[in-house]
């Protein structure tokens, strides 16, 4: 196979992977709660797209893997974009370098799309050459229960500085994850305190583990937490028989480096283009 090939049967899996992630979330609450916040997705094209009122940041309100499952023509595009304008979401939508057509951005350009700073998704080998799981002083990580979930989903909301008017929303979704059979989520906690002061999430699809919701309290960061949480990550997907694992961080972000010391790779550049205000 040509390196062209190599790049879009990796996205493929990668993608793969993170609709599967979505679309678990989007699927677990109630219809009364999706209705109460907002929420819903659908699936068009091989692409699945997602949105949230409760939540209307980008991050929530996304089409993924056009282009990649099946060539997306206009028709495919004004019918995603209509749903979006139906469901009052401004949405983004993301492109892997193997999207097909080879235009597409071209044409989502032609629908009024800006474009926005990209993300790097990283994948690496599940092989022997794992880091270890080194835990900072003060500190301990743990498999979060469902008791749990409220304090969990706090911090990552700190820790991203999400606004308060859209807690609910994204709440609704941590939720999800942590009670998700194909899902384990991790705690970093400190000793002292008992406080939730970090996380992330692990979701393991067709051999593949993949690392989201990474987060560290502000005034918790540089004492090695972040690494500890990717390394427990890796080990938990191996253990649950993941050969490949692959994460995502927009392009000039810091976390860029912790997955560089964790032996992930870039695997491609995901372009964004989002709908006008």
């Amino acid at each position: 196979m040509t390196d062209q090939h190599d790049i879009a049967a990796l996205a493929r899996r990668l993608e793969l992977n993170e609709i599967a992630a979505w679309r678990a979330m989007y699927q677990s609450p109630t219809p009364a709660v999706a209705a109460q916040l907002g929420l819903g997705y659908a699936e068009q094209g091989g692409a699945l797209q997602i949105w949230n009122r409760a939540a209307p940041t980008l991050l929530f309100n996304r089409i993924l893997a056009l282009g990649v499952f099946e060539p997306a023509d206009d028709a495919l595009i004004d019918a995603l974009l209509a749903r979006a304008q139906a469901e009052k979401s401004r949405c983004m939508i993301q492109l892997v370098p193997s999207t097909q057509p080879a235009d597409l951005a071209a044409r989502l350009e032609a629908h009024g799309l800006k474009a926005e700073p990209a993300w790097l998704v990283h994948s690496r080998a599940l092989d022997n050459t794992l880091p270890e799981v080194v835990i900072p002083t003060g500190y301990r990580i743990e498999q979060v229960a469902p008791a749990q979930a409220a304090a969990w989903g706090d911090a990552l909301l700190a820790a991203w500085g999400f606004p308060a008017a859209a807690a609910a929303g994204a709440l609704a979704l941590a939720i999800a994850l942590i009670q998700h059979p194909d899902s384990t989520c991790f705690a970093a906690i400190e000793q002292s305190s008992g406080l939730v002061v970090g996380g992330g999430a692990l979701f393991v699809n067709n051999g593949v583990g993949g690392l989201y919701s990474d987060g560290v309290r502000t005034e918790h960061r540089r004492h090695g937490i972040q690494e500890a949480l990717i390394a427990a990550r890796l080990a938990e997907a191996r253990r649950r028989g993941c050969v490949l694992a692959c994460s995502q961080t927009l392009e000039a972000h810091s976390s860029h480096h912790n997955m560089a010391l964790a032996g992930f790779e870039v695997a491609y550049t995901r372009r964004n283009y989002v709908t006008p205000k």
